[in-house]
């Protein structure tokens, strides 16, 4: 069976617009039972800032190609999914930070990417698609930077070449109705999905 890896960058989980938008893509995903889905809740992960420590002794393992132990655990989950639902409300112009941090954890020479000889990288994850969902109190219009960086590195590390970003915009807006918002949203996600399933 193929897996679905599903990341959850959510908050305000109990409450998340974004969660909410993610669960009916999810679903929509699904919907024939095609995936085994795997979901990594980041706000239930020991996510620390990447150190400068850190980073020698991940650069010294993979330069001997080790990669044992749960340093590389993330990345190889990233690698194996068959499909990908990021799920990260947006936060001041990107994504909250256990994002980052996450992103720091899967960028893994030798696991998600390579480089060739003339420094020039390339892919090796598995993935077909990244589709990566957020919400938003306010417009976010051409500053959606948090999608531009994930689409930007499935493209230039990962090897996954189709990403898509759904949205709900303007939920806290005075006199926006954040119901019809979503419901809107939701079925113009199913939409968008359908045309790049």
């Amino acid at each position: 069976m193929k897996k679905l890896l599903y990341i959850d960058a959510c908050v305000n989980r109990d409450i998340s617009r974004t969660e909410r938008l993610a669960q009916a893509l999810l679903k929509e995903m699904n919907k024939n039972g095609e995936y085994e889905v795997e979901t990594l809740c980041l706000e239930d992960e020991d996510l620390k800032l990447f150190t400068g420590k850190e980073s020698a002794g991940r650069e010294q393992l993979t330069r001997a190609g080790i990669y044992e132990g749960p340093m590389f655990d993330y990345a190889k989950q990233f690698a194996s999914a068959d499909r990908i639902l990021v799920a990260a409300p947006y936060w001041d112009f990107t994504f909250p930070a256990r994002m980052k941090c996450y992103l720091e954890q899967i960028c893994v020479t030798g696991l998600t990417f390579t480089f060739s000889s003339k420094g020039i990288p390339g892919g090796l994850c598995h993935a077909d698609s990244l589709h990566y969902v957020t919400t938003s109190g306010g417009s976010i219009g051409d500053l959606n930077l948090g999608y531009e960086y994930v689409e930007k590195l499935c493209k230039v590390y990962y090897g996954i070449n189709k990403t898509v970003c759904y949205t709900a915009e303007g939920l806290d807006i005075e006199g926006n109705s954040v119901e019809e918002i979503m419901k809107a949203a939701e079925e113009e996600a199913i939409r968008e999905y359908r045309k790049y399933a």
